[in-house]
Parts: structure tokens; C-alpha cells; sequence
């Protein structure tokens, strides 16, 4: 079993442990690999997989069609397959047989997940590289050497860097952060805390080891290596003060959504209507929504939410319970109606749904 499939076995025993919604191949997918649409983060609320999402990018549909059938037929997951016959809308489980190898696997390699890495999807790369460059700044400045070769050749990044290090570090801050980063790895199993401390250990004018030196020796995936760093990174956040400044700035300056999602919020910050931003973006009003809606649940307090009546919110989550109960379709046409709201938008849906699940973790 590699990394990514050891992850996707991960993710269908949580979600089958909790007895949450079911989970087919399709989701399974589209979680992994982050499609950022509105749907895809209600699911995200209701499975409650966020430490999932997202993390293999890059994944191809042929290679995760390949990984799944290879756990298929080595009987660590099983399709429960609808009308007879296997698709991708068949709900995955796991098996017994699955169970005992994540038993197995989980010694060798220990994991460690934290929901809010969902948040910053769309910084993993900015933060990580910007981390290890503000650790070079720290080993060198501690060295009293000069810095030769920047870990980051990206200018911006640099220039970002070079900002946080005049804003936040001093001496007395140098210490803080050292002493409470010290403090959390100790807690850690005996291999992540390893890892984590051998990425930031070496010559301070050249820095860090290679990802291939650090696989090699700690004898793990790159995958792995990646995926753990991430995730330990945004816990140690949690309570590590100049890691969470990182984490701050990185929004400020970079921007919590993709490019095309922050333009629609400017616009609507510079209180355009929904329809005038759609007109001058050459995007429908839903696209407008699911942008607004998405930054939403990233941002706390954002007035996109705010201006939703409550009370109607309330009802329209009502209506979606009823539903559920009665396993009836929901049909938006059938809620206005009830309501009694021809233009009622749809994003009262949408944070209706949400709202089901408890809404997100940071909020």
C-alpha cells in the first residue's frame, strides 16, 4: 500500500466509523484533489473530512481508478453497488481486512490530522516555503552568517518573507517561538517530530535538506513527507504564536482564495449588487454566489453571511430537515414556494445546509 492509498482508506474508515453519509468514488475524488465548489464543501461539513481535502492535487483520475480497484481486489474496501452493477455512484466501505492493515500502518507510519488545513488550501505552497525561509533567517541570524543560497528563488515570496521577519522576529520573540515550538514536538510521535526537526537542521547560509535526502533517511514517500509536514504545520499554529502571524500575513497579503474568487468579494466589499458584479465580471449570479459563499467559510464574520435574514435561514433549514425525513427530492422551486419568496436566493440553501452540519470548524 503507498501513501495516497493509505490516505483514501484513511478517509472511507472515518467517514464509515461515524456513520456519516455515505461515500462514493466520485466524492471520494473530488475531495482528495480539492474541487472548490459549493456543493463539495457542504459535503465536506456533512462527512466532516476536512483534513482530507486537498490533499493530492495533482492526483489523475486513471491513477485513483487505478488505487482503487487495486484495494478492491486486495479486499480492503467493498462497493455496495447500485442497480446490480458498479459505477462511480456505488457507496464505498471499508472492510475488516482494510481495517487491520490501517492498524498495521498507522505504527509505521503515524498520521496526524487537523480540520483547519481546509481553510488554506489555496496558501499550502506559500506557507510551507515561506516557513522554512523564516527558519533559514533564524538559523542564520543565530549563526551570525550570511545567507548565500534563499531556500525560496521567488521574489514575491522573498519580499514577503523578508516583511515578517522585520515585523515579527526579535530577539525575545526568537526565544518565545523556539521555546513553545520545543514544547509541542515534544508530545509528538518520536517520526513526525523527526521529520519536522531534521527539514529545519543544516547549514544556515544553504539550509535544509532535499525532500529525496529525507525520504531516503526517515524511509518514507515523499507524499508522506509533504502531508505530515502540512498538517503538523497548521496544528502547531493552534498555539505557536509567530507561526500563526504566518499564517495571518500569508491571508493579508496573498489572499485566502483563489484570484477569480477575490475579485467577486472586492467587488461586493464596494457594496456592488449581485447582478452588477455578475455583469461585470461575464459570470452568472451563481457563480457570484458560490464565490461569496466559499469566502464565507473561510472568512469569519464576512458580511456576505450577515446579510442573510436569519429567520428565513432558520426556515429554509426547516424545510430541508423535512425533506431528509421524508426522503423527499428538494426542489428549490418547492422551498420558495413554502416560503413564500419567488426571489429568494439561493445561497440561503447553501448556508441552510451548512448550518446542518454544524458549520465549519474555525468559525
Amino acid at each position: 500500500m503507498n501513501y495516497s492509498e493509505y490516505i483514501l482508506l484513511s478517509l472511507i474508515d472515518q467517514v464509515t466509523l461515524a456513520e456519516r453519509p455515505p461515500l462514493n468514488s466520485s466524492l471520494l475524488y473530488h475531495i482528495v484533489t480539492g474541487k472548490n465548489t459549493s456543493y463539495q464543501w457542504v459535503k465536506l461539513a456533512e462527512l466532516h473530512v476536512y483534513s482530507f481535502f486537498a490533499v493530492f492535487p495533482s492526483l489523475t483520475q486513471d491513477v485513483f481508478n487505478q488505487q482503487i480497484s487495486r484495494m478492491e481486489r486486495q479486499g480492503l474496501i467493498s462497493y455496495n453497488k447500485q442497480n446490480g452493477q458498479k459505477n462511480n455512484r456505488d457507496l464505498i466501505d471499508i472492510t475488516e481486512r482494510g481495517k487491520r492493515f490501517l492498524v498495521s500502518y498507522r505504527r509505521q507510519w503515524p498520521m496526524i490530522r487537523c480540520d483547519e488545513q481546509a481553510r488554506y488550501y489555496n496558501l499550502k505552497s506559500i506557507i510551507m516555503k515561506s516557513f522554512v525561509q523564516v527558519n533559514q533567517y533564524i538559523s542564520a541570524y543565530s549563526a551570525d552568517v550570511k545567507i548565500t543560497e534563499p531556500y525560496i528563488m521567488d521574489e514575491a515570496l522573498q519580499a514577503f518573507v523578508r516583511d515578517f521577519w522585520i515585523k515579527y522576529l526579535s530577539a525575545d520573540r526568537l526565544q518565545e517561538y523556539l521555546t513553545s515550538l520545543y514544547r509541542q514536538l515534544e508530545v509528538l510521535p518520536p517520526l513526525v517530530a523527526d521529520i519536522f526537526m531534521a527539514s529545519l537542521v543544516g547549514r544556515p547560509e544553504t539550509f535544509n535538506p532535499t525532500s529525496e535526502q529525507l525520504t531516503t533517511y526517515f524511509k518514507v514517500s515523499s507524499s508522506y513527507l509533504e502531508d505530515i509536514y502540512w498538517q503538523l504545520l497548521v496544528s502547531l499554529k493552534q498555539e505557536n504564536q509567530l507561526i500563526s502571524n504566518l499564517f495571518a500575513e500569508a491571508v493579508k497579503v496573498f489572499g485566502i482564495v483563489p484570484v477569480t474568487y477575490q475579485k467577486s468579494v472586492d467587488l461586493y466589499q464596494r457594496s456592488y449588487s449581485l447582478d452588477k458584479i455578475a455583469t461585470l465580471r461575464q459570470l452568472k449570479v451563481s457563480t457570484i454566489v458560490e464565490h461569496l459563499f466559499l469566502y464565507s467559510l473561510l472568512i469569519p464574520d464576512f458580511s456576505f453571511r450577515n446579510n442573510h435574514d436569519p429567520l428565513l435561514i432558520k426556515q429554509t433549514r426547516q424545510y430541508i430537515e423535512q425533506c431528509q425525513k421524508s426522503k423527499k427530492r428538494l426542489l428549490f422551486s418547492d422551498l420558495k414556494k413554502r416560503i413564500g419568496r419567488d426571489n429568494l436566493p439561493y445561497s440561503y440553501v447553501l448556508f441552510a445546509r451548512i448550518s446542518l452540519t454544524g458549520g465549519v470548524p474555525w468559525h
